[in-house]
């Protein structure tokens, strides 16, 4: 019964994946994985050094089959959802534009919705991706914006590189790099202040900003 140490990247999903353990509610609903429960309300946010109980599996399922035979097996490779918004400098969605994600050797093609939206499936056994858009109307080879998304590493909100990680994808630009410095602090400050959030307190990183954090970030 072993206990798997998170590593980056990684949420529920692709450790039961990993472990075939029937998907990442079995994981966290069993009984030894109480105290993860309490630590991380949200399981697909962990954080790397967390530790997850794994149930030994059940006995496979065997399937008979004819010998001197040509079978053909499909295995189902589970899949997770990628929603992305792309908004303007003044935070107006950018509505209709041509966006492109590579994710290992598959392309995905589409438009942005009236808000913004752009919303995939993605294979969970991938942690990395691109993500190229065309804002202007004229439609060329080269892409207006590209970016890199690392699928699955959002850190905690109850840690200072989970904070930075939903400030910076919200337009507030700071380093993930788990140190409250001043770039991240003058970040904080720009975010309480546009959110109408008391900016003379005495520790800015309270419980109100984690939840507009998660508010703002994870309800979109």
């Amino acid at each position: 019964m072993p206990v798997h140490c998170v590593q980056q990247g990684e949420c529920l999903s692709t450790i039961a994946t990993r472990y075939g353990a029937g998907g990442w509610q079995a994981l966290y609903d069993h009984p030894d994985n109480a105290d993860l429960r309490k630590t991380r309300p949200n399981p697909n946010v962990l954080f790397p050094g967390d530790k997850v109980f794994v149930p030994e599996k059940g006995e496979p399922k065997r399937v008979d089959c004819s010998t001197e035979m040509l079978h053909r097996f499909a295995v189902k490779i589970p899949r997770a959802g990628l929603r992305v918004v792309l908004e303007d400098p003044d935070e107006k969605p950018l509505a209709g534009k041509k966006y492109v994600i590579k994710i290992g050797e598959k392309e995905i093609q589409g438009v942005t919705g009236a808000d913004g939206l752009i919303e995939t499936e993605v294979p969970l056994n991938e942690c990395n991706a691109s993500l190229a858009a065309w804002l202007d109307a004229e439609d060329t080879n080269d892409p207006d914006f590209e970016s890199e998304l690392l699928i699955g590493h959002l850190d905690p909100v109850s840690t200072v590189s989970g904070i930075q990680a939903r400030l910076k994808n919200l337009g507030f630009h700071c380093d993930v790099d788990g140190v409250l410095g001043l770039q991240t602090n003058a970040a904080i400050s720009r975010f309480r202040e546009k959110n109408g959030m008391a900016t003379d307190v005495e520790d800015p990183i309270d419980d109100a900003l984690r939840d507009k954090l998660v508010d703002l970030h994870e309800g979109i």
